[in-house]
C-alpha cells in the first residue's frame, strides 16, 4: 500500500495548496474545501478498500468515524498496521501519520467527503468549479459537462455497504465494502 500511496503522492504533489488551509486541489476537479462534520450524519465504519492506481493494486482497511466534533480516518494494512491517521476537528485537518509527506490531510479527508457527505455539502466544498450530480446509486462530479469522478453505490445509506469509485484523472479505481466485526484484521 505504501508504494501505491507514494505514487499517488507524486502525482498530487503539484496540486497542493497551503498546509492547514482546510482546502486541497483534487485532480481533474479543482479545489475542495473540507465541510463540517455536522454536514453528514454521525457514523463509524470499517471498510476493505481494493485500490487500483495505474498498474498497481493494493488493499487497505479503512476505519472511519464521523462525530459532530471530529472526523477520524485511519488506514491500516490487512494485517492491522497503521499506514496513515488523519483527523479534522472542524477547523484544522491534522495528520498523526502519513505514508508520504507530499500527501496532505486535507486531500485524504476531501476524497472521503466527496464520496460520503451529502451532495449539498460536497457542492459547497467544491464551489463553482464543479458540479455534484446525484441519482439513485450514482454520484458524479462533473467539470465542464464532463464526469471527472464517478461513484456507484448500493442502496444503503452512507457510508454504504458497497461502492466503487472511478477517478479517470488519477487513473484510479477504488472498490470498497463495509466489513463486519468478524471480518476485521
Amino acid at each position: 500500500m505504501k508504494g501505491l500511496l507514494n505514487s499517488l503522492a507524486g502525482l498530487l504533489l503539484a496540486a497542493c495548496v497551503a498546509p492547514n488551509s482546510g482546502c486541497a486541489h483534487m485532480p481533474g476537479i479543482g479545489q475542495y474545501c473540507l465541510q463540517p462534520t455536522t454536514s453528514a450524519p454521525a457514523f463509524a465504519v470499517r471498510q476493505q478498500v481494493s485500490a487500483s492506481f495505474r498498474d498497481q493494486r493494493e488493499m487497505l482497511i479503512a476505519d472511519i468515524e464521523n462525530q459532530p466534533e471530529a472526523l477520524n480516518f485511519v488506514g491500516l494494512t490487512p494485517f492491522g498496521l497503521t499506514v496513515f491517521q488523519v483527523n479534522y476537528d472542524n477547523h484544522t485537518a491534522h495528520a498523526v501519520r502519513l505514508p508520504d509527506s507530499r500527501l496532505s490531510p486535507e486531500l485524504m479527508l476531501g476524497m472521503l467527503q466527496l464520496a460520503l457527505w451529502p451532495a449539498d455539502a460536497v457542492q459547497r466544498g467544491l464551489g463553482n468549479g464543479a458540479e455534484v450530480q446525484d441519482s439513485p446509486g450514482v454520484r458524479r462530479i462533473v467539470v465542464n459537462s464532463q464526469p471527472v469522478m464517478e461513484l456507484h453505490h448500493d442502496d444503503s445509506p452512507p457510508p454504504f455497504r458497497r461502492m466503487r469509485i472511478d477517478w479517470p484523472a488519477l487513473d484510479m479505481t477504488l472498490d470498497i465494502r463495509a466489513l463486519a466485526e468478524q471480518d476485521s484484521p
